[in-house]
């Protein structure tokens, strides 16, 4: 590369650092709006603890591993999205033991099979089924009737408002970063 070229290369490099730690403070910005149980007179602490066994031949969540033995194009996607990632942000801000912003950030949260303590067992962050609901009937039987094929747009809202988005976030604009192979492209109803 000619001296030239890489003085011209520079600062697109530097725009794409800029907007990369711009998101990164963004995204430290909402999940600070989650305040820990000691900051705040109230908090619900979350219980330790493993996935609540689900009963037999009950519907129980399944996880994105299980998901991906037969949608790994999807898996793969979506091993490359902020949903992947969102327990993980948690732990490394010291919130995991909230249960305020821990319920956005796990699969299953409170729900029979799925996560209900510090100890996610496999069902940390937003996973496939926060979408499509509890995968174990569409796992065993491959069923298209048996999960969520659509989920409603309304579901994306009981996390993603205000303080935690900016008041600009759009579910139709934010979805189009999250789905991958085997979404469709069309709207949520």
């Amino acid at each position: 590369m000619r001296a030239r070229d890489c003085h011209e290369h520079k600062p697109r490099v530097l725009r794409a650092r800029a907007m990369s730690l711009r998101a990164w403070l963004f995204s430290i910005a909402l999940i600070g709006a989650c305040r820990t149980e000691s900051d705040r007179e109230g908090a619900t602490p979350i219980a330790s603890g493993a996935a609540t066994p689900a009963q037999p031949d009950a519907l129980h969540y399944v996880g994105a591993q299980r998901c991906g033995q037969c949608h790994d194009a999807a898996l793969a996607f979506w091993n490359n999205t902020p949903h992947a990632r969102a327990f993980f942000t948690l732990t490394k801000l010291g919130k995991n033991n909230d249960a305020s912003c821990v319920s956005c950030h796990v699969t299953g949260y409170g729900k029979l099979g799925g996560h209900q303590g510090s100890q996610p067992a496999g069902l940390e962050a937003v996973q496939c089924e926060v979408c499509h609901g509890p995968g174990s009937r569409h796992a065993a039987t491959e069923s298209l009737s048996a999960i969520t094929r659509a989920p409603a747009r309304s579901l994306c809202l009981t996390c993603h408002q205000p303080p935690h988005v900016a008041a600009a976030w759009d579910v139709a604009s934010a979805r189009l970063k999250v789905l991958g192979p085997g979404h469709g492209g069309g709207e949520l109803p």
